[in-house]
C-alpha cells in the first residue's frame, strides 16, 4: 500500500524496482495499492503521471476509496507505505510497516519463491 505524495512511500520505490528486475522472471509480481492519503492524490490521471515520474512500472490497483485499505489494516491506524508478501495461494506471509528491512524483504521473497508450487 502506498500513495505517490507520501516521502516514506517513496523511499521505498528504489527498493521495490530493484525486487522487481531481480525477481520478475521468476514469478515475483508486485501489484501497488493505491491508497491516497491527501484528495489531491486521488485522480487518476495525477496518478498515472505520478507513476511514470516515480518510475513504478508494475501493476497499480486504485483504492481511491481506501475501501481496501482498510480493510486490510484493522484499527484506527493505517500506515503508508505497507508491504505484505503473499504467497502463491495467497496467504501473507510477511507483513511490514514503513521504510526499511529491505534485506529482511529480499530475503522473504527468496524463500517464498524457492518453495515448491
Amino acid at each position: 500500500f502506498w500513495t505517490f505524495g507520501c516521502s516514506n512511500c517513496k523511499a521505498t520505490l528504489p527498493h521495490m524496482r530493484d525486487l522487481y528486475e531481480k525477481y520478475q522472471d521468476q514469478g515475483f509480481e508486485i501489484v501497488g495499492v493505491h491508497a491516497p492519503e491527501f484528495d489531491f492524490e486521488s485522480d487518476r490521471t495525477t496518478i498515472v503521471e505520478a507513476a511514470g515520474e516515480l518510475r513504478v512500472t508494475w501493476p497499480i490497483a486504485l483504492d481511491t476509496n481506501k475501501r481496501t485499505f482498510h480493510s486490510w489494516q484493522e484499527g484506527p491506524t493505517a500506515h503508508w507505505p505497507r508491504v505484505y508478501l503473499l504467497d502463491r495461494n495467497g496467504h501473507v506471509r510477511y507483513d511490514h510497516i514503513g521504510e526499511g528491512r529491505y534485506g529482511d524483504i529480499d530475503a522473504a521473497v527468496s524463500a517464498l519463491l524457492a518453495e515448491p508450487a
